[in-house]
């Protein structure tokens, strides 16, 4: 029985092993990936005058500029990453479409009003009030309907308890 035991634990060591050195060997490839896709976005963002670190989204462009940017920025890391030999694509392989990351909607007042009274319906209506979904339409709400800061609260004023309630019993 001690030896099935044994067995069982320096098999169980050996796959972890094994699995801690295939996840360090990934973790080490994806540190690779990011700083190859960091040194070719900050080329990109010097070859066309940008600040260093500064996002996309951050600079003074208008909304069709900022998307005409980031895919002329994602064929110019991709085209390099082709010229150094990688088979990996930035920034990633799902197809999504490079949207703004600001998004401007010119609603008239009574849209807003149907989308706040929408938004609403659906946050209070909810089963999981907690749930990641609800989270994101209580975050547009907020940009909708801006609610104003909340009033510094009234400083109570406490005193010692009265004598007499809380004097000892005689008896």
């Amino acid at each position: 029985m001690r030896l099935l035991f044994r067995l069982w634990l320096l098999s169980f060591f050996l796959g972890s092993v094994v699995y801690d050195t295939y996840r360090r060997k990934k973790l080490r490839e994806q540190e690779r990936r990011d700083g190859i896709t960091q040194a070719l976005c900050h080329e990109f963002d010097a070859a066309h005058g940008f600040p260093m670190g500064q996002p996309i989204y951050a600079r003074t462009v208008t909304a069709e500029e900022e998307v005409d940017l980031a895919k002329q920025r994602i064929d110019f890391v991709n085209t390099r990453l082709k010229e150094m030999g990688e088979t990996w694509a930035y920034p990633d392989h799902t197809g999504r479409p490079v949207v703004s990351q600001r998004s401007i909607l010119d609603l008239t007042d009574e849209q807003t009003e149907a989308l706040i009274r929408e938004l609403s319906q659906l946050i209070g209506g909810d089963r999981y009030p907690l749930s990641p979904r609800i989270r994101v339409l209580k975050d547009i709400l907020g940009q909708l309907r801006p609610e104003p800061a909340p009033a510094a609260p009234l400083r109570r004023h406490y005193e010692p308890p009265n004598k007499g309630r809380y004097s000892r019993r005689r008896g």
